[in-house]
């Protein structure tokens, strides 16, 4: 089990090779692929377990030659595209709507005007291919971007819910980054100075702030907690 600054990955060995990994969102190589590019984090070694089910089941050297080829392709690919925090919106009344394949209607599904680059990368969980496909739509004025500091869901401001406003007992938070981000919450301080503030990744933003107010943490006041319920689902 290796935790990296992003996720929490699980990686199965067996005889010199990766037989599967996975993540709270994909499994298979892509998971490899960014515990490699985590740069930071540590690591807890159990034997005699085995996976589920088996996604990759190749040597690490050639999968370590791989994700040198990888990184290539990423480098050139990026260079074509926006930062990996920037939104993306689909370009409203286009005259003409290119014809899609299967996978380009999963991508353009993803992009909602609230999602980074790199959020869409993580739920997909193939972020060559997903980047390859959003090239061809900005080559094709499909999409277009805007800084992720304009995403509305950042400007809205948690505040604690009093105990008496609870229905029901709630659970303490599991993690100690969701606790420090809990304790930081001061109803003042919108997300997007609370992740700075914190240096917390965008998806772990997400994935915290959801828990909070699912488990009554937090809430928002009127007009922002009617935003924030509609926004949820797509962050």
């Amino acid at each position: 089990t290796g935790h990296g600054v992003d996720e929490i990955a699980e990686l199965f060995f067996k005889g010199g090779n990766l037989l599967h990994a996975e993540n709270r969102e994909v499994s298979g190589l892509e998971v490899f692929y960014r515990v490699l590019d985590a740069g930071t984090g540590y690591f807890k070694f159990n034997t005699g377990e085995e996976p589920q089910e088996v996604t990759v089941d190749k040597p690490i050297h050639i999968l370590l030659l791989e994700s040198q080829r990888r990184q290539d392709e990423l480098n050139h690919l990026n260079q074509m595209l926006p930062k990996d925090e920037s939104v993306l919106y689909i370009v409203p009344n286009l005259l003409k709507v290119p014809p899609l394949d299967t996978y380009e209607w999963r991508v353009i599904s993803m992009i909602n005007g609230r999602r980074t680059l790199k959020r869409i990368c993580e739920k997909i969980g193939d972020e060559v291919e997903v980047k390859k496909k959003i090239v061809t739509f900005f080559n094709k004025g499909v999409i277009n971007t805007f800084s992720s500091d304009e995403a509305g869901w950042k400007k809205l401001t948690p505040k604690l819910m009093r105990s008496e406003e609870l229905k029901s007992d709630r659970p303490y938070p599991p993690l100690l980054r969701t606790n420090l981000l809990l304790k930081s919450i001061d109803g003042h301080t919108t997300l997007h100075l609370l992740m700075e503030r914190l240096s917390i990744k965008e998806a772990e933003l997400v994935e915290d702030i959801k828990l909070l107010h699912e488990t009554q943490w937090i809430t928002f006041a009127p007009h922002e907690e009617k935003t924030f319920t509609r926004l949820k689902n797509e962050l």
